[in-house]
């Protein structure tokens, strides 16, 4: 071994450098578009998700953030809208600030403060403790 890390190898179908993750979501899109990149149950139903999708969802969505750089809650169950987020949110030059489930109350809120966090993204199921995060908290959340 030379010394080089895994991340500096390349193998001759993969570009040189990705210098960020937009490009790196480009890349897999050009790459594998047709191919699965998820594959889950929804509401009972089977749902596949191509790259391209995927890719598209995620850029769709990095445009609705109209500041960068600002940290960016996010609370929710393992589904594909977290993920498309999670993505949306890197791409668009935030800072994602994933958070516990499975936390209470007071660590949800010390989470947020110490991120300086006053956005909060979450699901339906954690509607009540963003209620009370967003009462308790002294910044607005």
């Amino acid at each position: 071994m030379n010394g080089s890390s895994t991340a500096d190898r390349t193998t001759p179908d993969t570009p040189e450098r990705i210098t960020c993750f937009d490009g790196f979501l480009e890349y897999i899109r050009e790459r594998y578009a047709d191919r699965n990149a998820f594959v889950f149950t929804e509401n009972g139903v089977r749902r596949q998700v191509s790259f391209e999708t995927f890719c598209g969802d995620v850029r769709r969505v990095s445009r609705r953030f109209s500041r960068t750089g600002i940290p960016v809650g996010l609370l929710g169950e393992n589904r594909y809208d977290w993920i498309v987020l999670y993505f949306a949110i890197t791409v668009s030059g935030n800072i994602v600030i994933p958070l516990d489930t499975t936390a209470n109350r007071e660590t949800l809120l010390s989470e947020l403060d110490n991120a300086g966090c006053s956005n909060l993204f979450l699901t339906e199921r954690f509607g009540t403790i963003a209620r009370e995060l967003r009462d308790s908290s002294e910044r607005p959340l």
